[in-house]
């Protein structure tokens, strides 16, 4: 995958869409102190924006992974990351 890294935030989603590459690895900070410290956001905030840019990079027909920080597998993205199975294509 000829991926990039980028915030979790639509409007970086929309500009690294836009560079044609394969997916996107999603970055946020969860943990309490990044929460506290630097983005501000609360976990509600962090699950609704993550599901918002995952179903938006997925409409588009891109891979999409997600980087928490710390690393945890948050149980709202389990089947939302999950891949579509791939269709072979029918020869005529």
């Amino acid at each position: 995958m000829r991926g990039l890294d980028v915030r979790c935030d639509m409007r970086d989603a929309k500009l690294a869409v836009e560079t044609g590459v394969d997916g996107l690895d999603v970055v946020i900070g969860t943990s309490s102190f990044l929460r506290e410290h630097s983005h501000g956001k609360d976990i509600a905030y962090i699950e609704k924006t993550a599901i918002e840019v995952i179903e938006y990079v997925k409409s588009k027909g891109l891979e999409v992974r997600c980087k928490f920080l710390p690393p945890f597998s948050p149980p709202f993205l389990h089947h939302r990351l999950r891949r579509p199975p791939r269709v072979p294509n029918s020869q005529a």
